[in-house]
Order: C-alpha cells, then sequence, then structure tokens
C-alpha cells in the first residue's frame, strides 16, 4: 500500500526539474523534448520505490526509509521556493520576450510556462503537506516514543485516508489552476447536469397520469425561446421602414469619422455585407434580423463607372478581412485588441476614385 505514496513523492520531483529544463530551454524546448527523459527518470523513479517497499516491513519502519523520507521533504520544500522563483521568472521572460519573438514555438512555450508553473504552485504545496504527515508517522513508528500499542495502531489507519485526502486535492487543484483543464471540467459537468435534469423530466412525464388526451398534451408542450449569441430573446416583430434606415445612416456616419478605421466595436450590433456591383446592402442586426438598403452615398455618387465598382470590391474585401479576423479569433487562432487599419490605398481609392487612373 505504500508504493503508491513513494512514487508520487519522488514524480514531483521530476516534474520541478522538467519546468525547469523548459524555462531555460525555452527558445527550443519543443525540439529538444523527446521520450528519453521520461524512459530515464521513469526508471529511476521505479528503482527507489522499489527500494523503499523493500527495505519496509508491515510492523516497523527502518532507518532508510525514515532517512528517505526526510531527505525527500528538504527538498520538497527547497523546490516548492525554487518552483515559486520559476513562475515570476516565466512572467517576467513573458513580458519582456513576447512582442519581440517572432517564433510561433518560442511564444507558445513561454506562455505555457507561466500557465504551468502556476497550475502546479498549489498542487506542490498539497505534495509537502502530504510529506510532512509521512515524515511525522515514519519518525513515530522508527522512534516508537509511546508504550501504548494503540497509538501507533491509530497512526497506521490515519495515515492513508490522510494521504487519499491530500493525493485527490493534488489531482483537483491541478485541474482548477490551468485554464483549458478547467475549461472542459466546467463543460463536463454542465453536460452531466443537463442529461440528469432530461432524465428526470423524461421519468415525471412518463409517471403523471392524465385525465384526457388533450390536457397531457397541453402540460407537455415545451416553450422555444430564440436568442442571439449573447444569449438575449431575439425579437420576431417586423422592422420599420424607418429603423431600417437609421441603422444604415448611423453605420456609416461611424465608418465616415474614422476614414475607413474599424474596431471591434463596428461589429457588435451589426454586420454589413457588401458584394461587388450590388445594389443593396444586407445588414445582420445583433437581434437576428436582416435589413437592407442602398449603399453609402460617399461610394455612388460619383460619375466613373469603374471607379465606383472598384471602391464597392474594396469596401466588400475590408468586411472579409475582418470576419476572417473574426472567426480566427473564435477558433482561438488568432487574439488581437484594439483598431484594424486598412492600407491607405484602400480608402483613397473609395473616397478620391476620380484620381485613380
Amino acid at each position: 500500500m505504500m508504493a503508491p505514496i513513494y512514487f508520487r513523492n519522488y514524480l514531483a520531483h521530476v516534474l520541478v526539474i522538467e519546468r525547469l529544463m523548459a524555462t531555460l530551454w525555452a527558445k527550443n524546448y519543443e525540439t529538444r523534448r523527446n521520450w528519453h527523459f521520461s524512459a530515464i527518470w521513469f526508471s529511476f523513479v521505479t528503482g527507489l520505490t522499489t527500494l523503499n517497499i523493500l527495505h519496509t516491513t508491515s510492523q516497523q519502519t527502518d532507518f532508510l526509509t525514515w532517512l528517505t523520507f526526510g531527505f525527500v521533504l528538504a527538498l520538497a520544500l527547497i523546490e516548492l521556493f525554487l518552483f515559486a522563483f520559476l513562475w515570476k521568472l516565466n512572467i517576467q521572460n513573458y513580458q519582456r520576450k513576447w512582442s519581440k519573438i517572432q517564433n510561433l514555438s518560442e511564444r507558445y512555450q513561454l506562455s505555457e510556462n507561466v500557465r504551468t508553473t502556476k497550475q502546479m504552485l498549489v498542487p506542490l504545496l498539497l505534495h509537502l503537506i502530504n510529506l510532512c504527515l509521512g515524515s511525522a508517522v515514519t519518525t513515530i513508528a522508527f522512534y516508537r516514543p509511546f508504550a501504548n500499542k494503540f497509538l501507533y495502531d491509530f497512526l497506521g489507519q490515519f495515515i492513508f485516508p490522510a494521504v487519499s485526502v491530500s493525493n485527490f486535492l493534488i489531482e483537483l487543484t491541478m485541474i482548477l489552476f490551468h485554464p483549458f483543464l478547467r475549461r472542459r471540467l466546467g463543460k463536463t459537468i454542465e453536460k452531466v447536469r443537463n442529461a440528469h435534469k432530461h432524465w428526470r423530466s423524461v421519468g415525471h412525464a412518463n409517471n403523471r397520469i392524465g385525465t384526457t388526451t388533450e390536457e397531457r398534451d397541453s402540460g407537455e408542450q415545451q416553450m422555444v425561446i430564440l436568442v442571439n449569441l449573447h444569449g438575449e430573446k431575439l425579437r420576431t416583430e417586423p422592422i420599420s421602414q424607418t429603423e431600417h434606415f437609421e441603422v444604415l445612416r448611423k453605420a456609416w456616419e461611424e465608418m465616415d469619422k474614422r476614414s475607413g478605421i474599424l474596431t471591434m466595436d463596428d461589429f457588435a450590433n451589426y454586420r454589413a455585407i457588401v458584394r461587388p456591383g450590388a445594389d443593396v446592402i444586407y445588414t445582420q442586426l445583433e437581434d437576428g434580423r436582416t435589413i437592407c438598403g442602398p449603399p453609402p452615398p460617399s461610394v455612388w455618387e460619383d460619375d466613373n463607372g469603374q471607379a465606383r465598382q472598384r471602391g464597392v470590391h474594396h469596401i466588400d474585401h475590408q468586411f472579409n478581412v475582418v470576419g476572417m479576423l473574426l472567426r480566427a479569433r473564435k477558433h482561438g487562432m488568432v487574439d488581437f485588441e484594439g483598431e484594424i487599419t486598412f492600407p491607405a490605398e484602400v480608402r483613397s481609392e473609395t473616397d478620391h476614385p476620380a484620381d485613380q487612373p
């Protein structure tokens, strides 16, 4: 029964060594990492665990086991402070190098070092508590300061539940302090809760006896509410012509104020779709409705038909670019803040079509 305890105690130190290597070799750690590290340290930890098991009997703990627990406890205390230093160092490296590094692999490793060190600080603290419990019990079992045999039997029964709770908290905190794992755990719990509610409602509906078929059918009706991406109820009433043109006017006035510079706020309440050569603009509101109207006057009040079509094409290109960025941001491929500025030649073609050849 002591083998898992010994193995976990030694394995935590291997994780600290691995994080230290990742911090020192952040630039090319992804290429350096291979299976040799895992194979060597797994064999080493297994050998130490076997050595402790062979020198431990069910009645007493010998000097080697007691000395091993004391050494591992002191080492864990040092490693806890070392890991706190690594966390601070990784944050500084991330803030100092992020804007200068063009290598995606190194960028990923810098962010992963910050996440992993933050994730493992609390588990290492619980691991230290776990070692304190084990060291106290092995010290008492080795020196035997009490004459009452019941105390030793009680300690033998107490240590295993205490270590089990500590080990469970280690696993739980490793999940809770990692953003990706915590998000997956939340989604899994939500799925279980929804499945439980579903089966409860199905069982309740099957066990209910109605007086008539009409009464049972009316009681089992479910209301379907359509919502948008923000969880708000969609508006189903028809839109008026005045509201339609007011939305378009505000949208294009905001565009003209910034001379073609778009921000993320422009796409919070509407999305305009412009097609080359189209006579109308389709605008999708936040509540899910789609309205249409004429293009902005700044594009269509020119007499040069060729420049007019080219201006519309560039407007369509602008919206397509922002759409791709929004989709990439949704799937976690890019992360950006602030304004999205389009090239000056795009705005100049639209604002001054007569100056173009």
